[in-house]
Formats: C-alpha cells, sequence, structure tokens
C-alpha cells in the first residue's frame, strides 16, 4: 500500500520525530524538548507533514514525520519560528504544503 502524506496539527506524540528531524538539519532553529511540547499542548501553533495510512496511528506511534512547521500569530502576521522538511523528501511539496 502506498503511504499518503497528512498535513495534521502538532501532537504530544511527534515530539521525539520532530527532534530527530530536526538533529538531521543543522541548518535549523535548534529548540529543546520543553519548546516542541509547549507546541504539542498549544502554546504555539504546529503541524506536521505526516507519511502513512490517512492519519491512522500504527502499534501505538504515529506515523513517519516528514517535515513540520511551528508559527505564532503577533497581530494581524503569522510569523515562522521554525520548519523542516527531511532532506531525502525535499522538493516534492511538503514544504509549500506546510505553508498553506
Amino acid at each position: 500500500m502506498e503511504s499518503t502524506l497528512t498535513i495534521r496539527r502538532f501532537e504530544g506524540g511527534d515530539v521525539e520525530a520532530v527532534l530527530a528531524l530536526e538533529k538531521a538539519c543543522p541548518e535549523l532553529a535548534h529548540w529543546d524538548r520543553k519548546d516542541y511540547e509547549d507546541v504539542a499542548i498549544g502554546r504555539m501553533q504546529g503541524w506536521v507533514a505526516a507519511r502513512g495510512d490517512a492519519g491512522q496511528e500504527r502499534g501505538g506511534s504515529h506515523d513517519e514525520v516528514a517535515g513540520f512547521i511551528v508559527t505564532r500569530q503577533v497581530h494581524h502576521e503569522v510569523e515562522i519560528l521554525n520548519l523542516a522538511v527531511e532532506t531525502q523528501e525535499r522538493r516534492k511539496g511538503i514544504g509549500a504544503r506546510l505553508l498553506e
């Protein structure tokens, strides 16, 4: 079965995958676990691009995270705080979908 790409809200179960993705991308702003936990509980806005069976959980862990974005809204503007896409998944439109 071919995996699908779903853009969904950042959840607590995504923290480990996002930390691993961040580690593989030296160009990113590097945050600690607490920062991403804050995203998961809604202190900042975050979304992930997840590959899998249309967002279904498998074996108690979330689908493979191919990318993520963290933003915050300041008045009438949205500020991008962090954005990453796995190296092998780049140039496939995932970043653009996260920005939408």
